[in-house]
């Protein structure tokens, strides 16, 4: 079985753009599309690996694999069944043996802002 195969699903990347306030604070404006249409597998985590992630305090709940190396901690995937989920960690896992170079993001599932 290929690693394209066991993509099945599709998501968007998406980054938030910020700026300043009238006290020159940081605020989150939007969300910026990074990349669309990337094809992912996402995951929900059993709750011996919720424990693992959350003793070294990360409220991670699903796995998101893809081939796609562009995401870093705060961005944020959008499934294609609509759900939201927030980077908190990043792993490249080099390919070898025919196995192509892949990402693995632990992400916290989160509610999109109003």
């Amino acid at each position: 079985m290929s690693l394209q195969s066991m993509l099945r699903d599709t998501a968007t990347l998406q980054r938030a753009t910020v700026t300043k306030d009238t006290s020159g604070g940081s605020v989150r404006a939007t969300w910026a599309v990074v990349d669309s249409n990337v094809k992912v597998r996402v995951e929900d985590l059993s709750a011996a690996q919720m424990l693992l992630y959350l003793q070294n305090d990360m409220n991670v709940s699903h796995n998101v694999t893809t081939q796609n190396g562009n995401g870093r901690i705060g961005d944020r995937w959008l499934t294609s069944d609509a759900r939201y989920l927030l980077i908190q960690g990043a792993m490249k896992i080099r390919g070898m043996g025919g196995i192509p170079t892949y990402y693995e993001y632990a992400a916290a599932e989160i509610r999109p802002e109003a």
